[in-house]
């Protein structure tokens, strides 16, 4: 999603991204920026309609996970930072351009620390594949 972001470059193109994010509802984020862009006034229960009961599992989750990678939650909680910045700094803005610019800043931020998430999780897997696997043969 982050990829398509970027490639946003006027008006049009940004209203075909709102066509396209029923397709990523199942994050978060994505539903809050769908409710953003859709509706013309914004108030917190809607915003708290966004998320559903699977969202605060996964949070707690991640927090269980914290104990052991914790380097995956410090960029986790980065990059929703970073999110969160420039979507109230884009709701802010006085024209489209601005808020095509936003969401460039948005989606690189993002999708440079989804990127080395999913390198520390792969790097993670691979090291306790290792690690059962000298596990097993010593057996």
């Amino acid at each position: 999603m982050f990829y398509k972001v970027y490639f946003i470059t006027d008006y049009e193109s940004l209203f075909n991204l709102q066509a396209h994010l029923s397709n990523y509802e199942s994050s978060v984020l994505i539903r809050i920026i769908y409710y953003v862009i859709s509706n013309p006034s914004l108030n917190m229960a809607g915003l708290v309609s966004c998320i559903k009961l699977i969202d605060i599992m996964g949070i707690v989750g991640l927090l269980i996970l914290a104990q052991k990678y914790r380097i995956i939650m410090i960029l986790n909680v980065f990059k929703y930072i970073w999110c969160t910045l420039w979507t109230v700094k884009g709701m802010n803005s006085a024209s489209v351009y601005l808020v095509i610019n936003c969401l460039k800043w948005l989606s690189i931020g993002g999708l440079i620390l989804v990127g080395i998430v999913i390198l520390q999780w792969l790097f993670g897997l691979v090291r306790i594949i290792l690690e059962h696997d000298r596990f097993v043969h010593d057996l």
